[in-house]
């Protein structure tokens, strides 16, 4: 029985083959999609080290203020000597503070020890030769007779001695003697009151003394 469809008539053509696509009048555009940073950037690496070396200062700066050493002089100190950075904390300070501490030298405060630190930063990496820092406080104590008291006193001001030239130093009291006068039981006196001495050449002492 034929169904009513109001008018309307279906022909059926079976589809040969498939239809085709509409005809694109204009290309399509592709927007490049932004690619994510990777992390191995030299962006990225230089923030790292960035964050590193401000913790490491940090570290040093800390450690330096626990002997009673002002902030500013921890940045003065680190400008002066950026190796500070590199220290292995606690090992090369528990170094130095276990020599100034001990016999000989006696110092008896953190701050004497800070002193010390301020004025010769570099004095952490010298004091990984023990032998070389015994030969001079031998020739302190041993042939300039430096008092016990004294002693703790002229290496916070000038830490320096400790890891002097030796040969230089014997040619300087050889000059204070033959060229000023200075009697071997004096010289003693001289290199309290004037450490330094000990670490000038005898050419700049010459050129001085003619002022």
């Amino acid at each position: 029985r034929p169904a009513r469809f109001s008018g309307l008539h279906l022909h059926h053509h079976p589809a040969t083959h498939a239809p085709e696509p509409p005809t694109r009048t204009h290309p399509r555009t592709h927007r490049p999609r932004p690619r994510p940073r990777a992390r191995g950037t030299p962006a990225a690496a230089s923030a790292a080290t960035q964050s590193e070396e401000a913790s490491k200062l940090v570290r040093v700066v800390s450690m330096l203020q626990s002997f009673d050493i002002s902030i500013e002089d921890c940045g003065k100190m680190v400008k002066r000597y950026p190796a500070l950075l590199d220290l292995d904390i606690p090992v090369d300070v528990d170094r130095v503070v276990a020599k100034l501490t001990a016999a000989p030298i006696h110092m008896r405060t953190a701050k004497e020890v800070g002193r010390a630190m301020r004025n010769a930063p570099q004095i952490f990496h010298r004091f990984k030769e023990p032998g070389v820092i015994d030969r001079r406080l031998d020739f302190l104590i041993e042939t300039l007779r430096i008092p016990a008291k004294d002693l703790p006193v002229i290496i916070a001001a000038r830490p320096h001695l400790l890891w002097m030239d030796l040969e230089n130093a014997r040619r300087v009291l050889a000059w204070l003697t033959e060229r000023c006068g200075v009697a071997e039981g004096k010289r003693r006196g001289l290199v309290v009151k004037v450490p330094q001495v000990l670490l000038a050449t005898v050419e700049s002492l010459d050129v001085n003394a003619k002022f």
